[in-house]
């Protein structure tokens, strides 16, 4: 939920002296009343909530506060018995500029207007995905000039556990998250949480880039815990590249650990890409996707050839009868 205690008292009195801005409705104090907003159903029956006017006060992943402003966000999530699972979530930075636009939203994706950043085209849109409880943000960065640029992209996500957060696991097998997890999993309690338990997925498989920073300490947001990942990249001339991410709620810490694994080595075919065409999945410089497991070419020949021989066995003891 928004609880914007850090920030209430100077937007009360803010409130009483400036009228709303254009696309905004007044609202109470200390909380963001979304340009735009939408909820899309995700599997297992759970809701994500997005909107297109989240931010910080002072513009950047830490330090600040949340607060109004033209930045994409997954402001809350849900499953069906568990609530409050974000203060503002799976939110990007390309070299300490917020990413956002005004959003449009076609089935279960949520894509917002494209910006220029640092010379660069970057866009975003976040996916439920319909067979897992699960949303995926795919930030793509294009470039258009003749010579490469380098930029750093900052992921975050506040949790809602806010002061009570705890983080239990990640794919190293500790609770500190470092720069080598994959995944990292969290939840407001060690036995019995009453948010949502998160699993925030940073990479996968062994691919060109994994975060070069991490930090479990994010804009202020009621608290401060979260994750924070930055990725160093580099958009070739005339290329496009991306960054993937994905966060996973549960009920339960063991449904968690269990969905864990499924994150760590994805292949092409995995229902967490679905709707990806293939080049935006090689686009993805955090995930080093494999390819789906096949029949070895010797074997199928060898099936086949075990077949044509079944086959003319079958043929043979069909004429021997008629001639009997």
């Amino acid at each position: 939920m928004f609880k914007y205690s850090r920030i209430a008292s100077v937007l009360i009195g803010a409130s009483l002296l400036a009228a709303p801005m254009i696309g905004h409705s007044a609202g109470k104090p200390g909380e963001i009343t979304p340009a735009a907003s939408v909820n899309l159903s995700g599997g297992s029956g759970t809701t994500w909530s997005v909107i297109d006017n989240g931010g910080t006060d002072n513009g950047l992943p830490s330090g600040g506060a949340c607060n109004a402003g033209a930045q994409a966000s997954m402001s809350d999530a849900q499953t069906t018995s568990k609530s409050d699972a974000f203060d503002l979530a799976m939110m990007y930075w390309v070299n300490n500029t917020p990413v956002g636009g005004a959003l449009t939203q076609a089935g279960n994706t949520v894509t917002f207007a494209s910006q220029t950043i640092s010379g660069l085209t970057v866009s975003l849109r976040y996916t439920a995905l319909a067979t897992d409880p699960v949303a995926r943000s795919y930030l793509s960065l294009s470039n258009a000039t003749g010579s490469a640029i380098s930029v750093p992209v900052t992921y975050v996500t506040n949790m809602g556990s806010d002061n009570n957060t705890q983080f239990l696991s990640t794919s190293s097998g500790d609770a500190t998250v470092g720069t080598n997890d994959k995944w990292v999993i969290s939840a407001d309690s060690t036995t019995s949480p009453s948010d949502p338990v998160n699993t925030t997925v940073l990479f996968s498989g062994t691919p060109a880039v994994t975060p070069s920073a991490v930090s479990t300490t994010v804009f202020d947001c009621a608290a401060t815990p979260g994750v924070l990942a930055t990725y160093n990249v580099t958009v070739p001339a005339g290329g496009t590249i991306a960054i993937a991410n994905f966060q996973r709620i549960d009920d339960s810490i063991a449904a968690a650990n269990a969905a864990a694994s499924s994150f760590a080595n994805l292949t092409s075919t995995s229902p967490l890409l679905a709707g990806l065409s293939p080049s935006e999945v090689s686009a993805i410089r955090n995930i080093g996707v494999e390819p789906p497991a096949q029949v070895p070419a010797g074997n199928s020949a060898t099936w086949i050839a075990l077949a044509a021989l079944l086959a003319a066995l079958a043929g043979f003891a069909s004429r021997h009868r008629v001639r009997a």
